[in-house]
């Protein structure tokens, strides 16, 4: 039960809670005498706001004494790992592996477009794999609930479709001859690919509004979010440069890249050839 109420020169809040005890030779006893609260304080008036304030409180039941406890709840290290290694692979490298493919017919050098798109995601998934690791052991070292709010949901899936995209890609099927499979192998590669990337990026943006990140890590999140913008307005910048150059200028070559795996009996060196014959790009 709770009973506020103040006036004049401030106001307080009561807090009654009720424990069972345990029972030995006829006398009550608190098994465990200390018990952890948190709380937080919102802005004054009668209207919505954001919390204000947060604390961690450790209250004896013995002699009713309280304490602020200062330790977060995780480890704050884990924290801030976790949120540079997704921020960097969701927020810059998968966008630019992404514009990379999308954007294959204005990128010189025949296949430089898919190593360097091969590359970002590499990189993209190993920094998935290490944030997620991370927030794992901090929430495990916490003993809290894994997965139970949106966030770490979205994460969830995230994680789970990053690492099938390269696993999915190591069995592609040979550009040619163009077969059902084929196909649906490049449907699926790029529906993958599109909607992880969309929830990864929104992820960013949800995990960056955390009650954690305002409270224990609020000057750090404020960073975080800076950096954050400018990888937006650096993937902008490149999108609508390509963009751009896709209505205004034409592509090195009318035809499109075909992508050859080095298994394929008929691997050879990447050839240039004229603009009105297909360029292959045989990896």
């Amino acid at each position: 039960d709770s009973n506020g109420g103040g006036g004049g020169g401030g106001s307080s809040t009561s807090l009654i809670f009720q424990r069972k005890f345990e029972a030995k030779g006829g006398e009550g006893t608190i098994t465990l005498p200390t018990a952890n609260m948190i709380f937080a304080i919102g802005p004054s008036g009668n209207g919505w706001g954001q919390h204000q304030a947060y604390a961690t409180l450790a209250v004896n039941l013995l002699d009713g004494t309280v304490t602020e406890k200062k330790d977060s709840p995780l480890k704050i290290s884990y924290v801030k790992l976790h949120g540079i290694c997704m921020t960097l692979a969701w927020g810059i490298l998968v966008p630019f592996g992404v514009m990379c493919a999308l954007f294959r017919a204005h990128i010189s050098g025949g296949a430089t477009w898919f190593w360097l798109h091969r590359l970002a995601q590499i990189v993209a998934v190993g920094l998935t794999i290490l944030g997620f690791t991370l927030i794992v052991v901090a929430e495990e070292d916490a003993g809290n609930k894994h997965f139970h709010f949106d966030h770490a949901k979205i994460g969830l899936t995230v994680m789970i479709m990053a690492v099938f995209q390269p696993v999915f890609a190591v069995i592609r099927p040979h550009a040619e001859p163009k077969t059902r499979w084929r196909r649906f192998w490049e449907m699926l590669h790029k529906f993958v690919g599109y909607s992880c990337s969309l929830l990864g990026f929104a992820n960013i943006i949800t995990g960056l509004k955390l009650e954690f990140m305002t409270s224990y890590l609020k000057e750090f999140g404020d960073k975080l979010e800076k950096a954050f913008y400018v990888e937006v307005a650096l993937c902008s910048v490149l999108f609508v440069y390509f963009q751009a150059k896709s209505l205004f200028a034409p592509a090195e070559e009318d035809g499109e890249h075909e992508i050859m795996d080095r298994s394929d009996s008929r691997y050879r060196e990447i050839v240039q050839v004229p603009h009105h014959h297909k360029q292959r790009d045989i990896i």
